[in-house]
């Protein structure tokens, strides 16, 4: 598998780094580039080609929401993985309907960081136990009171964990040997059943109902 591009999105030396030598010392990756404010992104993405990107999104002065969806709309082939500790469940929601890769928290150790970027080269999401259980207890998506068994048919449920992981329809379509207009069919008949909108939502019944682990 060919080395991984990155580009970091921070403003901090120290931070800067630090991930840099993380992703050396593990031959993550030597392709390692850095930009430290908003207004240099889209020069950066044009001058390194990244494969990802990495970015705190709140980061006054720096970085920014806005930056994100910048990104996913300009550049949809860039996949992302944010490093934040912000706890406010309306942006993180946002951020993760906006289709980013991966999200960790500035406190993740260093296995947890590799294990992220490693889930998101091979077409995998990431996002950390922190993460799900900020968004499960601040309940912002529907309580189940119902055996998942009993609602979901098997290949739903196989569904519902591959969409979890971030997987497109074709892709879960191959993998099951299915169309992926067969996947299209099931995805909205699950949403139904289920009540959920998103994607989002149904990651987050994948995680609640044991069809995914989360790391410890």
């Amino acid at each position: 598998m060919s080395e991984i591009k990155v580009l970091y999105a921070e403003n901090q030396p120290l931070s800067i780094e630090g991930l840099r030598h993380i992703l050396f010392e593990n031959q993550i990756t030597q392709n390692f580039h850095n930009v430290t404010k908003s207004e240099l992104i889209d020069s950066g993405i044009i001058a390194y080609e990244p494969d990802l990107l990495i970015i705190d999104y709140d980061q006054k002065e720096f970085f920014a929401l806005t930056d994100i969806e910048k990104i996913t709309k300009n550049y949809p082939k860039v996949k992302i993985l944010i490093i934040s500790n912000d706890t406010s469940i309306a942006r993180i929601t946002e951020v993760m309907e906006l289709g980013v890769h991966g999200f960790i928290t500035r406190n993740s150790d260093i296995d947890e960081i590799l294990l992220a970027i490693r889930k998101i080269k091979t077409g995998e999401k990431y996002f950390c136990s922190k993460i799900i259980e900020i968004i499960v207890t601040k309940n912002s998506y529907p309580k189940f009171t119902f055996n998942s068994n009993r609602i979901l048919t098997q290949r739903e449920q196989e569904i519902v964990k591959n969409i979890a992981l971030g997987k497109t329809n074709k892709q879960i379509g191959s993998f099951l040997g299915i169309s992926h207009h067969t996947v299209h069919t099931h995805r909205k008949n699950i949403m139904k059943k289920l009540a959920v909108k998103s994607s989002t939502e149904l990651a987050l019944f994948a995680v609640d109902y044991g069809l995914i682990e989360l790391p410890c």
